[in-house]
This record gives C-alpha cells, sequence and structure tokens, in this order.
C-alpha cells in the first residue's frame, strides 16, 4: 500500500506527523479488506440441509469485489464518511482554530486515502486518518508555520501599543 505521504512530504514532517501516519499505517493492516468484510456476510450453515444465508445488509454493489466496484461503493459513501469524522473530530477534540481547520481538510484527506488504497471503510482507519489530518494542521512539516493566526504570532510593535 502507498504511504499517504509522498516521500518529499515524509522527509520533512515533523515526528507527531511521522507518529500518525505510522498509526495509521498500522490500523490500516489490521482492517479487514472489503473482499473479506463482505465474505463475512455469506454464512454458509451445514446440517442436515446445506443452504446459504446472506445478511440483509449485503450490498450487491460490490459484487464482485473489484477496483472498479470498489471505487463506486467508497464514493457512494465518501459523504456519510466525511459526515461521521468530522462528528468524530467535534466529539473528541476541543474546538478551537486547527479542529475546525482539520474539519475542512476531512474531504481531501479521505479523497487521498481513497486514491492510496487504504481500507476507509474500516471505522479505525477513519479515526486514524483523523489523527494524521490534525497533525498535518497542528505539527505539520519542518519549515512550515502552523502555530496559528496571524494577529496571535504578531512580534512587532503598533503605534499605540496594541490592542
Amino acid at each position: 500500500m502507498p504511504n499517504i505521504l509522498t516521500d518529499d512530504e515524509l522527509a520533512r514532517a515533523t515526528p507527531p506527523l511521522k507518529h500518525t501516519v505510522i498509526a495509521l499505517n498500522s490500523a490500516a493492516n489490521k482492517a479487514v479488506t472489503l473482499s473479506d468484510a463482505i465474505d463475512e456476510h455469506r454464512k454458509i450453515q451445514t446440517g442436515p440441509n446445506t443452504f446459504t444465508t446472506t445478511n440483509p445488509t449485503f450490498d450487491p454493489l460490490i459484487n464482485p469485489v473489484n477496483e472498479e466496484n470498489t471505487l463506486q461503493y467508497y464514493q457512494n459513501r465518501r459523504a456519510t464518511w466525511i459526515a461521521n469524522m468530522q462528528l468524530y473530530i467535534r466529539k473528541t477534540y476541543p474546538r478551537a482554530t486547527p479542529t475546525d481547520d482539520a474539519i475542512g481538510e476531512v474531504p481531501r484527506w479521505l479523497d487521498k486515502a481513497i486514491s492510496c488504497g487504504y481500507a476507509v471503510h474500516d471505522v479505525n482507519v477513519q479515526n486514524a486518518l483523523v489523527g494524521v489530518v490534525l497533525a498535518v494542521r497542528t505539527a505539520g512539516f519542518i519549515g512550515e508555520d502552523t502555530t496559528g493566526t496571524q494577529m496571535g504570532n504578531f512580534q512587532g510593535k503598533w503605534r499605540g501599543g496594541g490592542f
């Protein structure tokens, strides 16, 4: 699986950002693949009469599981996942500029994760992706300022003494 950060971005990433990327990759490696998740919906019961039962939540959109159907499955659920990830940020982290910025960045990073082949259907992967988005906003890359607003970072002197 490709990394969500390019080689250049990974080289410039701060230690907290690298840590969250490692956590994302770990969650992605533990995630059940989409084809395995579908197979869990297909239960074969043996006994006097052998029959197959399927879970009513099985989605025929991804039958068979191939790259094209998987991308369609992800695109159909993208808006729901974005809303869930944004809600997770609002519930888990305090309301502040970095979280507000991260909420706005979720769609871009979800699309990037989908294009990289991450199992974004898994909630743990989605939550780890939120961690990456927040780390990009707060820790960022070496040489980039992520400390706040221009007003808050003002180092000069204003005529009249300031506020």
